[in-house]
């Protein structure tokens, strides 16, 4: 057997053993486009090296046929080549858009479940923000009871013309002044006020919390969106 002919022979089988691989990779990228990301990474990374394979094999053979040193059968096997590399890269296409499905439904499901662990801490701390306000209404009242009867057995006393004999600031009053001081004290006087009671019960503030989304569940309905546009784009 010439060197020639060895080299054929060789480039013969190294053509059949290719083709048998990429019609491999091509059943092995159209089945079961559900399976996982990591699944899909493993079959497209196999699936691209038996291409570059399949193509680095096909360049040989377009050069002997340039170079008309190519068998009659090589022709056969060049056009094969051509035809499976062209199949495999566009079913490489579509398995790179499952992947990258898969892949985002994989990652969503990490953030949801990480997301849905903090729903009973968020919620504890809004519980403790609503009994934290109970309890200022709760000290508030409390302090102008307790000033009032600091100077109870003050006040009912006057001077010789009938006056009061004190000029005693109620204890409402001394209490507002004192949040007044506070930084930002038109708001403690605001929502402590006893005349806007009805704006900090605790039923209003539960209310309030209900815009704390971290108190719920993630959206089912931003996961729907958030993957339906990864499979619009990918037309799966």
């Amino acid at each position: 057997m010439t060197d020639e002919t060895t080299t054929a022979v060789a480039d013969e089988t190294s053509a059949e053993v290719l083709a048998d691989r990429l019609r491999q990779v091509l059943v092995s990228l159209r089945t079961d486009a559900s399976a996982g990301a990591e699944v899909l990474a493993a079959r497209l990374r196999q699936g691209q090296a038996t291409l570059d394979a399949g193509r680095e094999e096909l360049h040989i053979l377009h050069a002997q046929r340039q170079a008309g040193t190519l068998p009659r059968a090589g022709y056969v096997d060049y056009l094969l080549l051509e035809d499976l590399c062209g199949l495999v890269a566009q079913a490489l296409d579509a398995s790179q858009w499952a992947f990258e499905v898969a892949q985002a439904l994989e990652n969503l499901g990490v953030g949801v479940a990480h997301w849905n662990t903090f729903v009973p801490m968020v919620i504890a701390w809004v519980n403790k923000g609503v009994a934290l306000l109970g309890a200022l209404q709760a000290w508030r009242a409390e302090m102008v009871a307790l000033l009032d009867d600091q100077q109870a057995k003050l006040v009912p006393l006057l001077k010789p013309d009938g006056r009061p004999a004190f000029e005693l600031t109620g204890g409402d009053m001394q209490v507002q002044q004192f949040l007044g001081g506070l930084p930002g004290g038109d708001h403690w006087r605001t929502v402590l006020s006893p005349y806007f009671h009805d704006a900090t019960t605790v039923g209003k503030v539960r209310e309030a919390a209900d815009v704390v989304s971290g108190t719920r569940p993630f959206s089912a309905t931003l996961q729907r969106t958030y993957l339906e546009g990864y499979r619009d784009a990918s037309h799966l």
